[in-house]
């Protein structure tokens, strides 16, 4: 089933309109899985989106300061950066290669 962003804000809103919130009949109404509506409306779902950038990410958040920092050190040196360096770099940070200053 496909879901489509504005049934699930309408739904949502139909949720929080009603004294107790029935998910399943809601979800029948706006055409939507009930688990996936119930997660939205508690906010415990993602959205797709979120969850590919999630997925896809190759560097933690504490790597990526390191490489931030990295790039930071030699942009305020007047070094300009290729993406093929940052990207070296962050391979380099993912395998623990990278030296502290």
């Amino acid at each position: 089933m496909k879901v489509n962003e504005a049934s699930i804000q309408e739904a949502i809103a139909d949720l929080k309109s009603q004294k107790k919130p029935n998910f399943s009949a809601t979800a029948k109404i706006y055409g939507l899985e009930r688990t996936t509506l119930a997660k939205q409306y508690k906010g415990q779902h993602t959205s797709m989106k979120t969850a590919m950038s999630t997925h896809k990410q190759r560097l933690n958040n504490a790597q990526e300061s390191v490489l931030i920092k990295h790039i930071n050190y030699l942009t305020n040196r007047g070094i300009p950066l290729t993406s093929q360096i940052v990207h070296n770099m962050a391979e380099k940070i993912i395998q623990g290669l990278v030296r502290k200053n």
